[in-house]
């Protein structure tokens, strides 16, 4: 299941991700926030995958690296925090973050959900 709330005050999209999830649904969920008329242009997400379950292989990678760039196209930039407490989903996530072809597209991972909220928090330009 993924959940995705949007704090309109500090906009950031909340998502978290936990149980069984497998990469067709998780990519489908993402292509909706190509839809969403509610979030800004300029988006920060913090992504919580600390309960998620699911088994990424090399066709998962090229499939989730081409939504990401399909979803960054909708928006003026992205600053993404993923929380992660896997080494193989850290490491997934790190071969995602080189096939990406957006420089206004910026993803980092953290181990705890305060370090993610401090990084996206700490960019004074970025709302403007």
């Amino acid at each position: 299941m993924i959940d995705y709330i949007f704090d309109k005050n500090e906009n950031i999209l909340h998502v978290k991700a936990k149980g069984e999830i497998d990469f067709p649904n998780y990519i489908k969920g993402l292509r909706k926030l190509t839809t969403d008329t509610q979030l800004p242009g300029r988006l920060k997400i913090l992504e919580d995958m600390r309960e998620l379950i699911t088994q990424p292989d090399v066709n998962s990678i090229r499939n989730l690296s081409e939504g990401l760039n399909v979803v960054t196209d909708r928006f003026t930039r992205i600053r993404h925090a993923l929380v992660i407490d896997d080494p193989l989903y850290t490491a997934f996530a790190l071969i995602v973050k080189a096939r990406l072809k957006h420089e206004s597209y910026t993803m980092n991972i953290f181990s705890t959900k305060e370090a993610a909220y401090n990084w996206l928090k700490d960019d004074p330009g970025f709302d403007i």
